[in-house]
């Protein structure tokens, strides 16, 4: 089930505030489980079961234990729903507790994947 959060991981919201205008769809601060699985650079196969941060019709930011590169192909699976999105690495933020921010991007626009309604293209979330 996916519960609402307020802010992503990290404390600050400056990287929200200079992607704002840039985005394509609205981001939603949710979690949602998922299960993210792809190839290292030695070819081995790995899977990760993780929650979003934020969401949008294009992508999200979850975070994961393991490595993986900027452009990276990786595969995202909706626990609730089984359904899956092939994604690419899009972002990569700071270590925290042997995590890292990963932000993905679907490899195209899939609203539905995350099952909720976005906010209108002209909303604008007041952050502190």
């Amino acid at each position: 089930m996916a519960v609402p959060i307020s802010k992503p991981m990290h404390q600050g919201t400056e990287g929200i505030k200079q992607g704002m205008n840039s985005r394509r769809s609205q981001r939603v601060l949710i979690r949602v489980p998922v299960l993210v699985r792809g190839r290292s650079a030695d070819d081995t196969f790995w899977q990760e079961k993780t929650l979003t941060f934020a969401v949008n019709a294009h992508g999200g930011l979850i975070v994961l234990a393991t490595k993986v590169a900027y452009g990276q192909t990786i595969v995202l699976r909706n626990v609730a729903t089984r359904e899956e999105q092939e994604c690419h690495v899009v972002f990569l933020g700071a270590m925290l507790d042997g995590q890292s921010e990963v932000g993905i991007e679907f490899k195209g626009p899939a609203p539905n994947f995350w099952r909720i309604d976005f906010p209108p293209v002209d909303w604008r979330p007041i952050l502190d």
